[in-house]
């Protein structure tokens, strides 16, 4: 009980400083999130029980893992609807009414009134949320959980939002594995590397993958 309720005070602080300032302290508000509410316990709990679950184990990840799907599915539609921001690019799942981040009508913002860098700033954490939620369905497949969703659903819909960035590239490089003889991985890592928005390890990935295949 105790770790759930400082997941929901860090929820609840992340939420305030991306509302009040996103452009200064919204990306790294979510980026610690993430890390502290989800990537690093999952990979505490594999490092802890290897492949070795129970069932009440497997039940507390997967329970863990849905509360994160529920959290950025709800975070990219409050953000849209809060900032007022408007794109083509359409989510192929919708809310009828804004809830998990709720918020007041009479403080909504829009994004053209704050200037083209909201507006860029939002349309990033969107991405950046559907990147979390394609390692949330990975993480599902790779512990053989049941009910798991499909991680490149999301990593397609981030490229198909930003195709210029390259984190969702080398995800997709990451579940091709060996299939279609490596080279359908070593394409989505030349794809990775050759992005506007890179990505860090991208270059090492392509790398390995080379030398192995040598």
């Amino acid at each position: 009980m105790e770790l759930v309720t400082l997941r929901t005070r860090l929820k609840e602080f992340t939420q305030k400083l991306v509302m009040m300032d996103p452009l200064k302290s919204g990306t790294k508000a979510m980026e610690v999130y993430w890390r502290k509410a989800f990537h690093e316990p999952v990979s505490l709990a594999r490092q802890l029980r290897g492949t070795s679950w129970s069932r009440a184990e497997s039940g507390l990840v997967e329970s863990h893992l849905m509360a994160g799907f529920g959290h950025y599915h709800h975070l990219m539609l409050h953000l849209a609807e809060q900032f007022g921001w408007e794109n083509k690019f359409v989510l192929d799942f919708s809310s009828c009414s804004p809830y998990g981040w709720g918020y007041s009508q009479d403080k909504k913002k829009n994004a053209d009134e704050e200037g083209p860098e909201l507006v860029k700033w939002v349309e990033g954490a969107v991405h950046r949320c559907l990147v979390c939620l394609g390692d949330l369905a990975r993480y599902q497949v790779e512990l053989c959980l049941p009910l798991a969703a499909q991680p490149a659903r999301y990593y397609q819909l981030a490229v198909r939002l930003r195709p210029e960035g390259g984190v969702p590239y080398n995800q997709l490089a990451m579940l091709c594995g060996e299939e279609n003889y490596g080279l359908d991985q070593l394409y989505y890592y030349m794809r990775c590397v050759t992005s506007r928005g890179g990505f860090e390890g991208g270059e090492a990935n392509l790398q390995r993958l080379l030398e192995k295949s040598v």
